[in-house]
């Protein structure tokens, strides 16, 4: 009976911790690292870095109830899976230009079969159709080939799709939808009004929560006579929105985390200061998401923060242990044609700054050490990377949103000046 009851207490324990795994083999990608990237908030979010093995294989744990998209991001392409807290597997080759996954598991196998179809439907709505008009109709090729699109249009989607399947393929194709002449702009925004309030948290996990935001802004959009009108227009619509939901609910915080950093980086810098006040003025305790959004760059003389390298350099373990008169800290990728016609200049200001008491930490964007450790091959400074490009925590804590971008610190790690150019230091 005791063994019994350690059976059960086992079982549940495990029933209660593992959630599912996600394995797969990758020819043509062996020993390399992937990022696993998982949707929170109804952003896109890093998850961990793993490694395959000599032949591949790779093997990883997530350990949370999940429904929605994982994204494994390899050096120069994503591959997209479905997760319904079962297990996945796949095998592919990495050299393949059509990105073909070969599933077991059943959720994405049903997806992979909608897939063929709606690739089929594609193909003969923009390619049999249009080589059809080319040809007389009682020509027996034009006979064959009206047969051949009638078939495809005739095949049928798998019935056996998974309920949270069946939202996923719904809402992307209502999506596709959104904006087309049928409905006025202003019938568009309140019918997304409505399926964002009554919506289940599969719209977040499906990553569909950014598209919706997209699409509302540019309907709030229509019609708009000037810039001015457009700013008001999007903030009166979008106010309204979040006010439907809730700021302080989980899916108003995600949409004003969404809304904020896109309308700053399309110019309407009005509307994101709006929202940003009035997430700041939220009493709750905010997602991850809208507190990395509304977090403010570090500004000049406020103290930089610390950044732990992943060595030691030089016997230090972070920029705080060096000591120096001035630091440069110094953002930038291989990917980035600015930053590797600047790597030259930065060699050569390192000399007279090294003479003067100064030390530069240059923190590479990349996703591999022999992709930015080649440029800076007989430098002498200070080059460091978590490997993580953009989803870098060293990043968001300094606000960097663009490549190059410098910081000189002083000795006691206090931001002197923010530039992009080494020139732009000369005097300091």
């Amino acid at each position: 009976m005791k063994n019994t009851l350690i059976a059960i207490a086992s079982l549940l324990v495990y029933s209660v911790s593992a959630q599912f795994n996600i394995q797969g083999q990758i020819q043509n990608y062996e020993n390399q690292s992937m990022k696993i990237k998982t949707y929170k908030d109804g952003i896109l979010t890093y998850l961990d870095r793993i490694n395959t093995d000599k032949k591949g294989n790779f093997s990883y744990h997530i350990k949370e109830n999940y429904t929605g998209l994982v994204v494994l991001e390899l050096l120069d392409k994503n591959y997209q899976l479905v997760a319904n807290n079962a297990n996945i597997y796949f095998e592919t080759n990495y050299k393949d230009a059509k990105n073909q996954l070969n599933f077991r598991d059943a959720a994405n196998l049903s997806y992979q079969k909608y897939l063929d179809v709606e690739d089929k439907k594609e193909l003969a709505k923009n390619n049999l159709k249009p080589l059809k008009n080319y040809y007389l109709e009682n020509t027996e090729f034009s006979k064959a080939l009206e047969k051949e699109i009638k078939r495809i249009q005739n095949l049928e989607y798998p019935a056996d799709l998974p309920e949270d399947l069946n939202y996923f393929i719904e809402t992307k194709n209502y999506l596709s939808t959104v904006g087309l002449a049928q409905k006025l702009p202003s019938e568009w925004l309140s019918e997304i009004n409505l399926h964002l309030q009554n919506d289940g948290q599969e719209l977040e996990n499906f990553g569909f929560l950014p598209q919706f935001v997209v699409s509302y802004i540019s309907l709030s959009m229509a019609g708009a006579q000037s810039k001015t009108d457009a700013d008001e227009k999007i903030k009166t619509n979008l106010n309204s929105l979040v006010d439907a939901i809730g700021a302080d609910t989980p899916r108003g915080q995600s949409i004003l985390a969404i809304a904020i950093p896109l309308l700053r980086g399309n110019g309407f810098d009005l509307v994101a200061d709006d929202l940003n006040q009035k997430a700041e003025s939220l009493t709750c305790q905010l997602n991850s998401a809208l507190a990395n959004a509304i977090k403010a760059p570090i500004k000049v003389g406020e103290k930089a923060p610390n950044i732990v390298f992943s060595e030691k350099k030089r016997g230090k373990k972070s920029l705080y242990e060096i000591k120096a008169k001035k630091k440069m800290v110094i953002f930038w990728g291989s990917w980035c044609p600015h930053c590797r016609n600047e790597i030259p200049f930065i060699k050569d200001f390192y000399e007279n700054f090294k003479k003067q008491g100064g030390e530069i930490v240059s923190f590479a964007l990349d996703s591999a050490k022999e992709d930015y450790l080649p440029l800076v091959q007989g430098a002498d400074f200070i080059t460091d990377s978590d490997l993580l490009k953009w989803d870098s925590p060293v990043a968001r804590d300094y606000g960097v949103n663009a490549t190059p971008t410098i910081f000189l610190l002083d000795e006691n790690n206090q931001v002197v000046k923010i530039g992009t150019r080494v020139s732009e230091f000369v005097q300091f």
